[in-house]
This record gives structure tokens, sequence and C-alpha cells, in this order.
């Protein structure tokens, strides 16, 4: 893909909001859409199909191409690229959570409590029980963390078992934003399940 500059951008928007040719962003931004994609569902317990990355790549295009252009304001600082890139992503969370990857109803975490809350075990029983009741709450507690981003960062560390490297790359960010949100976000699922 060669990158566009901005007048470049903005030629090629304004080519398809005039005469309605899709094809030449299609064949630009094609590879872009597909990698997004690709990045936001490859995770180690789900296999990756072609099929579905190409029905969400199609699914960007059409969104992006009946709206998604008209919506786009350049003079906001984000370019076509990253806007592209941005609703992929997005397209890529959406099916996620519509396919219940996320939300799933029985407990397998990756984890033990000590893990999550890197808390050292005590082999006491009736804290042992406490921690039984704690780990059944987590998948409602996980609900009630806020911004929606902090329970998906704990989904997929639960859940899945990511590394901050592997969240930071799923979600876009650095590191260090994956490890503080990831900080933040146990930090309140803690308090809501009554893990203190």
């Amino acid at each position: 893909m060669k990158v566009l500059s901005h007048k470049e951008e903005l030629k090629l928007v304004h080519q398809y909001l005039t005469d309605g040719d899709a094809l030449p962003i299609i064949q630009q931004y094609k590879n872009l859409v597909f990698h997004t994609i690709k990045l936001v569902l490859n995770f180690e317990a789900e296999p990756l199909f072609v099929d579905i990355i190409d029905f969400l790549k199609n699914d960007v295009f059409i969104d992006l191409l009946d709206h998604g252009l008209e919506d786009w304001d350049h003079t906001k600082g984000l370019n076509l690229t990253g806007w592209i890139r941005l609703i992929s992503k997005r397209k890529a969370l959406d099916y996620l959570e519509k396919c219940d990857i996320y939300n799933q109803t029985s407990i397998d975490l990756k984890f033990s409590l000590e893990t999550i809350f890197q808390k050292p075990s005590n082999e006491n029983t009736e804290e042992k029980a406490i921690a039984r009741v704690i780990l059944n709450n987590i998948p409602d507690g996980i609900t009630k963390v806020t911004p929606p981003r902090y329970q998906l960062v704990l989904k997929l560390f639960i859940y899945h078992g990511q590394s901050i490297e592997k969240i930071a790359k799923t979600l876009g960010t650095s590191k260090e934003n994956a490890s503080r949100m990831k900080s933040l976000a146990l930090k309140q699922l803690k308090t809501i399940v009554g893990y203190i």
C-alpha cells in the first residue's frame, strides 16, 4: 500500500463522493483493513479463518462507503488511514462481542485468583471457600467494571491468558497504557467482587 498524502486522501474521497467509484479506495486500503482485522482476531485460543476476515473486511467497506467517508472529518487530525483502521478495529471487536467470545457464562479462567490479584495463596479452608465465592463472582464483576475498554482488558487477561504485550497489540496501544488499564481494571474488579 502506497502511503497517500493528506491531499491525495482528500482527492480520493472527493472522487468517490462525486462519481461513486469505490474501486480506488478498496484497492488502496484492502490490505490495511485485512491486517487490522486479523490483528484484533488473533487470539491464541481462537483459530483465524480467512473467510471470517474477508466477511468483516467487506462489512468495513460497506459501512465506510455507505456513510463512513462522509463522517470522516479530516480537520480533526485523523488521516483517512487512521479512520479506516479505527473502523476496522471496531468492526472486529463488535464481531467478537456478537460471537460471545468474551461473555463466557462458565468460569474458564487461565489464572488462579492469587495470580490474577497478585496475592499469595493461603491454605486456610475458610479462605479457600471465600476465594471460591469470589471466583464465581468474577464474570459478573467484570461486566460492572468501567469503562468497557477495561472489561475487554480483563477478559483478554483472565479468560484468554494474554500477556500485556498481546493485549497492547490487540487494542492497538502501548504496553505501558495496556499495563495501566489492566492495573486500574483489576483494582476495580477487586473492589466489586470483595477481594481486598
